[in-house]
């Protein structure tokens, strides 16, 4: 085995979309679906799916993308891991590329690549850089997420179940988890690569004016950034918001994020049932 795909997947309708979308079968590729809902559905798995022997489905009770995509990764064992959503496809060229990109890179532990999209197409950089000289304004998700799986396991790096879709913070998890990639020593670089096909509009793209998009902003600052991140909120908050009541909303959103992750942080039962 080569590369596992890890994909999150939502309720019956996430594994009818992959049914959909057709995954091509490769030799050295396995899919991981981690399924969350699984109890809801009335006909379970596919017939069509559980006939794939690439294919490894594991019904889970737990909520948010974030706990979802830890599960799909502690199932996993192929040395290069992508991580993926129930509405991304696959060519086998894509699959077949990155596996190369990896192998002329052996010093890279991690890569973030691009998708394709006819309906909603992303402008990504055209020049490969190594992740830690990122451009301003540089964006990415977790299915253009890629990396070695014993250097992850190595340094503890884990996904966080607090961030994600239904999670106790609305989004960040994969952004969150490519940083304590390098935060913990990782070597990554953005590739000008396609590595899927998203037609649909991601989370991060449509809910970054929400409240709950800014609350999970000012969380993943306070990780990511614990010295500086209420200068970054003051520096946000001018770009993003206008007007005096309109950048105290912001403030008041962006500020409630490391207040909860303090409440979460420091209370003294498991904070589990956030998101569980």
């Amino acid at each position: 085995m080569k590369l596992d795909v890890c994909i999150a997947a939502y309720r019956e309708k996430g594994l009818q979309k992959i049914l959909n979308l057709g995954h091509p079968q490769i030799e050295g590729v396995r899919y991981i679906i981690a399924w969350q809902y699984a109890q809801d559905s009335p006909t379970g798995i596919p017939r069509e799916l559980l006939e794939r022997e690439d294919f490894v489905i594991i019904p889970n009770d737990t909520k948010g993308t974030g706990a979802n995509r830890k599960i799909a990764l502690e199932h996993a064992s192929a040395p290069l891991i992508l991580i993926s959503d129930d509405d991304v496809s696959y060519t086998e060229d894509q699959l077949n590329n990155l596996i190369s990109a990896f192998e002329a890179r052996p010093e890279c532990d991690f890569i973030i690549g691009n998708y394709h999209s006819s309906s909603n197409p992303y402008k990504y950089p055209s020049e490969e850089f190594d992740f830690r000289d990122q451009p301003k304004g540089f964006s990415f998700g977790g299915p253009v997420t890629a990396f070695r799986l014993n250097k992850v396991r190595e340094k503890g790096v884990e996904f966080n179940p607090l961030f994600g879709v239904n999670s106790f913070f609305t989004n960040g998890e994969d952004t969150l988890f490519v940083y304590e990639m390098s935060k913990k020593g990782l070597k990554g670089r953005y590739i000008p690569l396609s590595l899927c096909n998203h037609e649909e509009i991601s989370t991060g793209k449509r809910a970054v004016k929400e409240k709950g998009f800014i609350r999970a902003k000012g969380a993943f600052m306070a990780i990511i950034y614990p010295a500086t991140w209420p200068l970054r909120m003051i520096t946000h908050t001018l770009r993003e918001a206008s007007g005096l009541k309109g950048r105290w909303e912001y403030c008041k959103a962006w500020l409630s994020g490391p207040l909860d992750l303090m409440k979460v942080k420091f209370q003294k039962n498991d904070p589990s049932h956030y998101y569980k």
